[in-house]
């Protein structure tokens, strides 16, 4: 059986519109009675209608409570209070007609006020009715707030100012002249008249309700309000003529109590409506709805004091119940403005919360709670300051976790988002409460030893020595390296003001990034110490110059040679491409891989340089393979490999590029099939994909075919495998993940390509049934636009197959991996 959004069970709709029917052919039958019966068995017939529907009532609602949800359940519990205190009454009235042949009214005395208790029951019902905050349309910062107590209080007070209003206003013109001829009792007067106000209040609860509350099932509060409305109308009814005719009151007057019974009966055999899905929008409605809810009660009681100074102006003699009841409405009207500012104190709070929950969220990492980058930068600026003030001596460490990738893609990123977690909380714990400890990106931290007095060598190597014990991550302990960089800057109180202006934020940072680096090639888990301020050879400044010159040919500056790794056709093993990519043995400090080459060449400016001499290598290479081979003619043409050169995204959208890369097959007599300019769907994105068209579409009218690689599950993928002349994708090494398998890092070319902040994976990362899923898809998509696939980080032989089972032509990882530089000897063509 269906469940509502309370997880009670739905009931189908005949059963309730039969109940209905049912109850309304009853006071049909009723009505009959009434008509044909002679007094005072037509009266004795509505009592004991009035009898059987509160009875039936009570049980529909206790019944209809046991199937429905928590939410429902408590309003139909409340109501059927309410109802049964309804049968007790007409049980007595049906019993005292049966008896003594005439109307209990007049028989009621101080006592029955206790029967206007079993209004109380009903007035939490309405106010627990299961609803929605409706908020004003007022842009994005009107954000669903739950209503406390005090709404609730201040609703009542507004209901209970409404109507007594109107009610004393009813009363000085109508019912006063009235009432003072009857020979009914005060007490049977003053109950009435009661019972009157509190149904009317209970109306005024629901429209003001529904103004600020969206109930989830509207026909149960229009039967609900309605249902009060006619027993309030009724009663009103029946005072007034027993007052003007001293209780002589037609019988069919009593049927308005029966119809308000069976309007009860209806709300509650109202089915439960289905819960509102998560995507759907908060219901909203005007600003003005709000503005005159908010006036309302003010106006009522201005009308009723207005009609009493009338009344006093005019001469008009006023009894004691216009006073009384004036201070009354004036005594709600403080409790009102009293619950009023205890609502705006609790919203106030609720603003204060928000704002400093927003403010910490502006500045600390989401993931470890430790300071973020942007109060990183401001609390290093204040710490300079300090220094260049005080001339206290100033330190930072920089920190990074080695092969935090590898870890990432070994155990998963839920494990490495663990590392991550317990890095930040071991660096809060081995410093000050003064020291800042921030995550400035990915698995860099750095930490601000502003003002210490001793040295911080010791303290960074007792936080190297804390970084060194094995990581608890699940149920298994992991030896992870932790690379160190320490800068410390010392201005003695003879330095100048040019050795202040010397020492920046962004100068200790990077000193401090530069000894990190240095740490890592050192050794795992190594601390490199720097002084403020000194040069370095390895820094990114002097790199970024030395590659400069090394891409120029000058001599001392090291050479820049290509790295190809063999593509493989996936339903026989054969070698059918390579992708290259750019390496740099630099004198000094080694060779220099992809990743930080690119990173190098973005900083200096030199990113087209890279592509200008990587396009034109990888020609020179295919051209000396072929020369040495013998080939010639059109089986060269079908012999020689296809080679994925990658390109910066940033000049796909040049026209130079297509220029570029023809002359250079031009230059070595190369078919255009051999050469694939790659570039990555991610850098791509925010490019101009009208301008790409275009010159991909020039390449491909001369037979150059291009690829595009990073290929995930995301709209950037879709949109441009959509708009652009793509014949070749690489996935994303995120999608390659199956069953167990964990995908290796991406290429170093890639990584130097694409930038991300934090530990956060594409789409399908960390979820292998995601993955598979977006994979199989994207796969599919791929081989109905006549697209070749490239299947990258492939490690096992399961996932070989896998993959290949899903459609994918072509991969490469480590599993192939044989890197040579240089000239090589190169297998068939790429399909």
């Amino acid at each position: 059986m269906p469940m509502d959004e309370s997880g009670g069970r739905v009931r189908r709709p005949w059963p309730a519109a039969f109940g209905c029917w049912a109850c309304w052919a009853f006071a049909l039958l009723t009505v009959i009675c009434v008509a044909l019966l002679p007094a005072p068995y037509d009266l004795q017939a509505v009592d004991m209608s009035c009898t059987v529907a509160t009875l039936v009532a009570t049980v529909v609602l206790l019944s209809t409570a046991r199937r429905a949800g928590a939410n429902d359940r408590r309003w139909r519990l409340l109501v059927a209070l309410t109802t049964f205190g309804g049968f007790l009454i007409a049980l007595a009235n049906s019993w005292h007609g049966i008896v003594h042949g005439a109307d209990v009214y007049n028989e009621i005395e101080l006592v029955h006020a206790t029967f206007l208790l079993a209004y109380l029951p009903a007035l939490a019902g309405l106010l627990l009715l299961p609803s929605e905050l409706v908020l004003a349309r007022a842009g994005p910062r009107s954000l669903p707030r739950p209503h406390g107590r005090h709404w609730y209080v201040i609703t009542v007070l507004d209901s209970a100012l409404i109507v007594g209003s109107g009610a004393l206003v009813a009363w000085s013109t109508l019912l006063a002249p009235v009432v003072h001829r009857t020979t009914l009792s005060r007490p049977a007067l003053a109950i009435v008249f009661s019972s009157i106000a509190i149904g009317l209040v209970l109306v005024v609860v629901a429209a003001l309700l529904a103004t600020a509350r969206r109930p989830r099932s509207l026909p149960t509060l229009i039967l609900l309000a309605a249902g009060m409305a006619v027993m309030s109308v009724t009663m009103g009814v029946y005072l007034y003529l027993a007052a003007a005719t001293n209780g002589v009151v037609p019988a069919a007057v009593h049927l308005g109590y029966l119809v308000s019974w069976l309007l009860l009966i209806s709300a509650a055999l109202v089915p439960p409506p289905p819960g509102r899905p998560p995507s759907e929008p908060s219901p909203q409605t005007g600003t003005w709805v709000f503005s005159v809810r908010a006036v309302l009660p003010y106006l009522a009681f201005g009308a009723a004091g207005a009609v009493t100074l009338t009344r006093l102006a005019t001469g008009t003699r006023a009894d004691e119940l216009d006073f009384f009841g004036l201070i009354g409405l004036l005594v709600f009207l403080v409790c009102r403005q009293l619950a009023t500012i205890g609502e705006n104190a609790r919203l106030l709070s609720l603003v204060d919360t928000s704002r400093r929950e927003l403010h910490h969220q502006a500045f600390h990492d989401p993931l470890t709670g430790v300071a973020n980058r942007a109060l990183f930068a401001v609390r290093l600026e204040q710490a300079v300051a300090a220094h260049v003030r005080d001339r206290r001596r100033l330190a930072v460490l920089y920190c990074d976790v080695d092969d935090f990738k590898q870890i990432n893609d070994n155990l998963g990123h839920s494990v490495g988002d663990a590392l991550l977690q317990v890095v930040a909380g071991r660096l809060q714990s081995g410093t000050r409460d003064t020291d800042t400890v921030a995550r400035l990106g990915g698995d860099e931290f750095a930490v601000v030893l502003g003002g210490a007095g001793g040295d911080p060598e010791p303290v960074a190597r007792r936080l190297g020595n804390i970084m060194r014990a094995p990581f608890r991550l699940g149920e298994h302990s992991y030896p992870v390296g932790i690379s160190l960089g320490l800068v410390v800057s010392e201005l003695s109180p003879g330095t100048g003001d040019h050795g202040a202006a010397t020492v920046t934020a962004d100068s200790l940072l990077r000193d401090a990034d530069i000894a990190m680096y240095a740490a890592k090639r050192a050794k795992r888990g190594g601390l490199v110490v720097r002084r403020a301020g000194r040069p370095s050879s390895d820094s990114p400044i002097h790199l970024g110059g030395q590659l400069a010159a090394a891409l120029r040919g000058e001599p001392g500056s090291g050479t820049l040679d290509v790295v190809y790794r063999d593509v493989v056709d996936l339903r026989d093993g054969r070698v059918v491409a390579f992708d290259a990519g750019p390496c740099w043995n630099h004198p000094d400090i080694g060779r220099v891989d992809a990743g930080r080459l690119y990173r190098l060449a973005d900083r200096g400016g030199l990113a087209r340089a890279i592509d200008t001499f990587l396009l034109h290598r990888c020609c020179e290479d295919l051209g000396h393979d072929t020369a040495d081979a013998g080939c010639h003619g059109a089986a060269a043409a079908a012999d020689r490999p296809a080679v994925l050169v990658p390109i910066s995204a940033a000049r796909v959208a040049e026209p130079s590029l297509a220029t570029e890369i023809l002359e250079a097959l031009a230059e070595q007599r190369l078919p255009p099939r051999v050469i694939v300019p790659a570039f990555s769907a991610a850098a791509a994105e925010g490019g101009d994909p009208v301008a790409a068209r275009n010159v991909l579409g020039r390449l491909r009218r001369h037979g150059v075919r291009c690829a595009l690689t990073e290929a995930a599950g995301d709209a950037a993928t879709l949109r441009l495998l959509r708009l652009l002349p793509i014949d070749i994708i690489r996935l994303d090494a995120a999608l390659t993940s199956v069953d167990g398998e964990v995908p290796a890092n991406r290429d170093a070319g890639e990584a130097g390509a694409g930038t991300g902040a934090g530990n956060q994976g594409r789409d399908g990362e960390g979820d292998p049934a995601l993955a598979d899923t977006i994979r199989s898809a994207l796969v599919g998509a791929a081989i109905r636009r006549g697209l070749t696939v490239i299947a990258p980080a492939i490690r096992g032989e399961r996932q070989e197959h896998r993959l290949a089972a899903d459609g994918c032509q072509l991969g490469e990882g480590p599993l192939y991996d044989r890197e040579r530089q240089g000239r090589r000897r190169h297998g068939p063509a790429l399909v």
